[in-house]
């Protein structure tokens, strides 16, 4: 029961993160069309979605590294 709280937690806190990420890349986008025109709208549509998602990942990751060390990660999946 713990452990399905916990893997409640760190799902809860990856789609927050997903979504607070995707906020930020739809923001980026408006504000570069605003200030810069069509062509840095553009760029940036292109560009800043790869960039914002490898970011979060890795972020995403340092933290399950660091709250779930490796030998108990395992047993956590198990037990599910």
């Amino acid at each position: 029961r713990n452990n399905f709280f916990f893997l409640f937690l760190i799902v809860s806190l990856g789609v927050f993160m997903a979504y607070l990420a995707n906020l930020i890349r739809m923001v980026m986008i408006i504000l570069s069309g605003h200030y810069f025109g069509q062509e840095a709208l553009s760029f940036v549509h292109a560009n800043i979605g790869w960039i914002i998602f490898t970011l979060v990942f890795f972020t995403f990751w340092y933290i399950l590294e660091v709250f779930i060390p490796e030998s108990n990660s395992v047993k956590i999946i198990k037990k599910l």
